[in-house]
């Protein structure tokens, strides 16, 4: 057998497993792979990005907030990594962070490419419906808007999946 020996950049990595972790999520598939995928990406972006680009892990949130709060954010991400030293420690696990991580990484990965790929663009049309309160530009809102009177809602992962699968049919507006 013969290996196949690949050449991939830190971005083609980020774009990979943030592709694979929104097709787990939007499957519901294990909330741990999602996890994990999410913050693998979102470190290599973060740190691509020089820090500069996060809205979860810079320096006005750490001001804010204080490191407590990017402690929290690692603990899970490390949970998942490691076991030296704790080898029987039990996490509550909160599911939904990952999905701020994960909206996080898209805009991180727009920031380092200038790309916005079309199932970036279907995550943040369901983070927007599922979190309308904090969306900003009068774009987004009126999205959201239009979605909600299209009786789009957060809660249909079905209809997600195929708008995924289907990249010329829908423009999301956003």
């Amino acid at each position: 057998m013969q290996i196949a020996i690949q050449e991939i950049t830190k971005i083609d990595a980020a774009g990979a497993q943030l592709y694979e972790a929104i097709t787990l999520f939007f499957e519901r598939r294990s909330p741990i792979a999602v996890h994990t995928l999410v913050m693998a990406a979102h470190q290599l972006l973060h740190d691509y990005t020089d820090r500069a680009k996060s809205m979860l892990k810079n320096e006005k949130t750490i001001r804010e907030y204080g490191k407590d709060r990017i402690h929290r954010f690692n603990k899970e991400f490390n949970f998942f990594k490691h076991s030296v030293g704790d080898k029987d420690e039990v996490l509550k696990f909160d599911p939904e962070l990952h999905t701020y991580f994960l909206i996080d990484a898209i805009y991180l990965f727009a920031a380092a490419t200038g790309e916005w790929p079309h199932i970036h663009q279907v995550f943040n049309f369901w983070f927007i419906l599922k979190y309308p309160h904090m969306v900003t530009t009068e774009q987004a809102i009126a999205a959201v808007q239009t979605a909600q009177r299209g009786g789009w809602k957060f809660e249909q992962f079905e209809a997600f999946r195929e708008l995924i699968n289907r990249p010329t049919e829908q423009n999301l507006g956003i």
